[in-house]
């Protein structure tokens, strides 16, 4: 847990950091006349692609794992697995969410200040 949360804070440093050093490609788009609203909706798509490949892929590998680990211990020990995995995979997006929509705003109000 304490790697994700440390994982997770340097991510949205680096992303803060990105935005400084791109405060002044987004003045230029606003002013050749693209609105705050339009830069905004392309910092969300851009961020959701930073954010959701990573999401994806880790979601993808734990229920890999997850099955494959439900067929090597089905025959030892009979657990199942899916509550567990699905309450923590839950909890991770929500976790996950809440870094995105943080993240998002912080650039926002970095590049549209």
């Amino acid at each position: 847990m304490y790697g994700l949360t440390a994982g997770s804070v340097l991510y949205f440093k680096q992303q803060l950091t990105e935005a400084h050093s791109d405060k002044e490609r987004y003045e230029v788009l606003r002013k050749i006349g693209v609105s705050r609203k339009e830069i905004r909706g392309t910092i969300s798509k851009q961020t959701l692609f930073i954010f959701g490949l990573p999401l994806i892929l880790g979601i993808t590998h734990s229920v890999v794992a997850v099955n494959a680990m439900s067929k090597l211990f089905s025959n030892l020990v009979n657990v199942d697995f899916t509550v567990p995995v699905l309450f923590s995979t839950t909890l991770y997006v929500v976790i996950y969410l809440f870094y995105y929509v943080l993240t998002v705003n912080s650039f926002n109000k970095i590049v549209n200040s």
